[in-house]
C-alpha cells in the first residue's frame, strides 16, 4: 500500500516502485489517473486480488473474525 503525498502522480509513483501506471490503475479499479493526497493506493506487481479494510477516526478496532 502507498499513501499519496502532495505532488504525486500515478506516473511518479509507478516509476518509484518500478511498476506500470496501468497496473496501479487496475489494482485500484481506477478509470483515470486522478489521485489526491492521503489517498491509499494498492501497489501490486501482479494481478492478484487484494482486500483492504480502511478505518477512519470514528471506527473502532474489531476482531478480524467478525469481518467475514
Amino acid at each position: 500500500m502507498y499513501v499519496v503525498q502532495p505532488g504525486d502522480t500515478i506516473q511518479s509513483i509507478a516509476k518509484e516502485f518500478n511498476i506500470s501506471p496501468e497496473k496501479i490503475k487496475r489494482a485500484n479499479d481506477m478509470s483515470n489517473t486522478l489521485i489526491y493526497p492521503e489517498q491509499v493506493l494498492i501497489l501490486s506487481k501482479n494481478d492478484k486480488q487484494i482486500y483492504i479494510v480502511n478505518f477512519t477516526k470514528v471506527d473502532t478496532l474489531i476482531n478480524s473474525n467478525e469481518l467475514f
